[in-house]
């Protein structure tokens, strides 16, 4: 059986997944498009731009998110991708704009090696310093709301994969460790709940 986990506040419930108890949370309103609304909001975040003289680009090189980061010269932009936050859609415009003849294979866009993205960790230092001081260069990420990010993370490794393939089976290692996985049979075993979920990734 699935190891016994502390008990987690309760959730709001999604119809058909387990684990989850509670109301719905409520709908946001619809936003009301105005004039201002309508702008692109590049000119607001703007405002908000690093200065020149407080980048460090050694440091920045020197960070994990250097990895992370695709960098294209062609469509000059910077993106940084974030798991279950539309990262596989943005990678698959950004490779079919790149000008890949296999573009929406998400499996070649996510793979690190076959991509065929430049990361920022493979600029040099003018180069990255260049394309930062660019006002012309674009910088972005997307967020998503956690709840919604951890609901389709559930969901996509574990609520909706197979139960006898090597995928779910790698995500129930991630999840519950290796010697845990070869102690159990995965094709009878439960599925973990959406709260088991929850509490594992939070410990």
């Amino acid at each position: 059986s699935v190891p016994s986990v502390p008990s987690v506040p309760s959730v709001p419930s999604v119809s058909g997944v387990p684990g989850t108890t509670g109301l719905n949370p409520p709908a946001e309103p619809p936003i009301q498009l105005t004039p201002a609304t309508i702008q692109s909001p590049l000119d607001e975040l703007r405002k908000f731009a690093i200065k020149p003289a407080q980048i460090d680009v050694e440091q920045i090189k020197s960070l994990p998110a250097a990895r992370r980061i695709i960098v294209s010269k062609n469509l000059r932009i910077m993106y940084c991708p974030i798991p279950k936050a539309a990262n596989s859609n943005w990678k698959l415009l950004i490779r079919k704009y790149e000008g890949f003849e296999d573009y929406a294979d998400l499996s070649i866009a996510n793979d690190r090696a076959a991509s065929g993205f430049t990361f920022l960790e493979d600029l040099s230092a003018d180069e990255i310093s260049g394309m930062l001081n660019d006002p012309d260069v674009l910088k972005f990420t997307f967020a998503r709301d956690p709840y919604a990010r951890t609901l389709s993370c559930y969901l996509n490794k574990f609520g909706n994969k197979d139960k006898s393939g090597e995928e779910y089976k790698i995500y129930m290692a991630q999840l519950y460790g290796w010697a845990w996985v070869k102690q159990h049979d995965l094709e009878n075993e439960e599925r973990p709940t959406f709260q088991q979920f929850v509490s594992q990734i939070s410990t």
